[in-house]
Parts: structure tokens; C-alpha cells; sequence
């Protein structure tokens, strides 16, 4: 940002992001498992693979390896 003429007033860890995969991982398995399974063209390889990824990043998140970050800037 600041290569680019901003000022950066705030950059952060919203703190957020483990819940936030928690929730969307239990939304699926509990809700929209169905809708996941027709967009991906009812193949359940594809979707076993895709809950691993999301698994990973879950893992990820929760040992503070990737965040949600807010920032905030100027342009000048």
C-alpha cells in the first residue's frame, strides 16, 4: 500500500478467521451439504477433496499460520 501513495492508518488480525472456517466447515456438514454437492456437479471425490483443504486451512488458522487481517489506509 504504501508503494502505491497510501498511508496505512491500521493493519491487523481481526481475529476472526478460526471461528469463522469453524462455522463455515459445521454449515456444511450440517446444512448445505447438499447445495455444496450440486454445485460441484454431485461428485464426492471433488467434495472430499475440497474438506481436506478446508480442514487444512481449519488446522491452519487455529495454530495462528493464517488470519483475516483488516488494513486501512490513505491515498494520498
Amino acid at each position: 500500500m504504501r508503494d502505491n501513495g497510501c498511508t496505512v492508518t491500521a493493519a491487523e488480525d481481526t481475529g476472526r478467521f478460526p471461528s469463522y472456517v469453524d462455522l463455515y466447515l459445521s454449515m456444511v456438514d450440517m446444512q448445505f451439504g447438499y447445495d455444496v454437492l450440486r454445485i460441484l456437479g454431485f461428485n464426492a471425490d471433488l467434495m472430499r477433496t475440497i474438506a481436506g483443504e478446508f480442514g487444512l486451512m481449519r488446522d491452519l488458522a487455529h495454530a495462528g499460520k493464517i488470519a483475516q487481517g483488516r488494513f486501512i489506509a490513505i491515498r494520498q
